[in-house]
C-alpha cells in the first residue's frame, strides 16, 4: 500500500505537505526547510519512496506507550533514507529553527521528523509553518497506518 506526502510550500526551514491515503487527504506534516545534502536535525527527508516501519526502542516509543496506552505499539518511522535512521511521524507543531536551548537540545518539535497537524499557518515572525491539533490527527492516522501495516507493507511516497 502506497501513501502520499505531496510537499505544498516551505520555507528556509520548513516545509507543509498534504498526506493523503488512498486518495482521500488525512493530515499536514510538518518538516523541515530542504538542503542537500540532509543535515540531522535541520532539513526534511529527500523525495522518494520509503518504507514505513514500527520502532519499538526509540524514547518516543515509551513515551507514547503512556500517552496512548490503549492503541500504541510502535513509532511510525520512515525506513531505508539514505544515511539516517529514527525518522519518526508523531506529535509536533513546531519546525525546528536551527538553534539549540540551554541544555543543547534542538529548539522545535521536528528534529529531522515529520509532525502531523490538522490545520498549519504561516507565522510571520519565524517565518516557518506551526502546526495546530497535532495530537487529535495524530491517533486517527496512527490508527488508520497501523491498520494498513497488519495488512501489507506500507510506503510513503514524498514529493
Amino acid at each position: 500500500m502506497d501513501i502520499f506526502l505531496k510537499h505544498i510550500d516551505q520555507t528556509k526551514n520548513s516545509t507543509i505537505g498534504d498526506l493523503t491515503i488512498e486518495g482521500e487527504h488525512e493530515c499536514f506534516f510538518i518538516e523541515n526547510g530542504y538542503r542537500n545534502p540532509k543535515i540531522m536535525f535541520e532539513s526534511r527527508i529527500p523525495d522518494g519512496r520509503y518504507k514505513l516501519i514500527l520502532n519499538t526502542t526509540c524514547e518516543h516509543h515509551f513515551k507514547y506507550l503512556k500517552m496512548f496506552p490503549d492503541f500504541h505499539i510502535g513509532m511510525i518511522e520512515v525506513s531505508n533514507v539514505p544515511n539516517f535512521n529514527d525518522i519518526l511521524h508523531h506529535i509536533g507543531n513546531y519546525a525546528y529553527l536551527g538553534r539549540f536551548d540551554d541544555e543543547g537540545k534542538p529548539n522545535g518539535d521536528t528534529h529531522g521528523c515529520q509532525l502531523t497537524c490538522k490545520r498549519y499557518f504561516r507565522n510571520t515572525i519565524t517565518d516557518c509553518f506551526q502546526g495546530r491539533n497535532s495530537t487529535d490527527v495524530y491517533e486517527s492516522y496512527y490508527k488508520k497506518i497501523i491498520e494498513l501495516m497488519n495488512k501489507d507493507e506500507v510506503w510513503i511516497n514524498i514529493s
